[in-house]
């Protein structure tokens, strides 16, 4: 168990899924690029691989950003700016606060499994494309699927620094039907999952490729209580 510092700012403005990167490029030029937590460039050409602090994100066609750990310190960059205002392609963005949520969250392992729906899920890279093509019964590909989405878990936790020594349990119990995104001009597999985990996962963090961008984002879902089953008593 570890504890995150956790920060979820949405914005009044409106956008649409796929002008996220516009989104992205747009902050980070407005706070610099010498912050790369906002945008994890090394250089013009490298990158630091590590997991996304600042994620970006839409929510209800409001622009929104997610930020973790180091990120939480980090976004002070953008609040200080004298003008939040952004240029999103041919129109402005005046980035007025919709709604502000700061927590600290104790990631977990819980004792009964939750329920969570991960959307535009990029789970895949080349190598394992091949392997999953290779693939033929659906059993194989979902069990496959939840091995890569522990892993994404797993790369998430080492991040913090919560290290799981204990086994945990990753069931999909529903996988929609994959689709192509285009992602820098690279087309990707993304999936929309529901599944069930022992992890704690707080709404909106991301899991797999891309989730600086916006895949991957997680979400819990309420399950529906049992309705009691009620045996007649004849007289």
């Amino acid at each position: 168990m570890t504890k995150i510092k956790y920060l979820k700012v949405q914005f009044t403005d409106s956008i649409q899924p796929w002008e996220i990167p516009a989104f992205r490029g747009a902050i980070v030029e407005k706070v610099g690029r010498t912050h790369d937590w906002f945008h994890n460039h090394r250089t013009e050409s490298t990158y630091f691989y590590r997991y996304p602090k600042i994620q970006y994100k839409c929510a209800g066609n409001h622009p929104m950003l997610l930020c973790l750990h180091e990120g939480v310190e980090e976004i002070h960059k953008l609040f200080e700016q004298p003008d939040w205002s952004l240029h999103l392609r041919k129109r402005n963005l005046d980035m007025r606060i919709h709604r502000l949520d700061l927590h600290e969250f104790n990631i977990h392992l819980m004792d009964t499994p939750q329920r969570y729906r991960i959307y535009n899920w990029v789970a895949l890279n080349e190598k394992n494309y091949q392997e999953y093509q290779q693939l033929d019964a659906l059993t194989e590909r979902i069990t496959f699927l939840e091995q890569k989405l522990a892993a994404h878990i797993i790369s998430f936790a080492k991040s913090i620094e919560w290290h799981i020594h204990e086994r945990f349990e990753v069931k999909i119990v529903h996988l929609s039907p994959a689709r192509w995104v285009k992602i820098k001009g690279v087309r990707m597999m993304a999936f929309d999952i529901t599944f069930d985990t022992t992890v704690f996962i707080p709404d909106y963090l991301g899991l797999g490729r891309k989730v600086s961008v916006g895949y991957g984002t997680v979400k819990r879902q309420l399950q529906k209580a049992k309705q009691p089953v009620f045996t007649p008593v004849l007289d």
